[in-house]
């Protein structure tokens, strides 16, 4: 299970641009989804050293 959770348009909008980038090229696709994966991670795990909206994101 993953530590996050996305807004589902933003979810949409995440899996398009992997596939945005993959169809340039499969090696791209991987690399943009890995990075990505990578931040959120980080995000996860450091919540505090990332801006924070203000007001509070809302409407998941």
């Amino acid at each position: 299970m993953k530590p996050h959770l996305f807004h589902p348009e933003a979810d949409e909008e995440y899996v398009q641009a992997v596939q945005y980038y993959a169809d340039i090229a499969r090696e791209l696709g991987w690399r943009f989804h890995d990075e990505m994966e990578r931040l959120i991670q980080e995000a996860c795990a450091n919540p505090e050293r990332f801006w924070k909206f203000s007001p509070p994101a809302t409407g998941i």
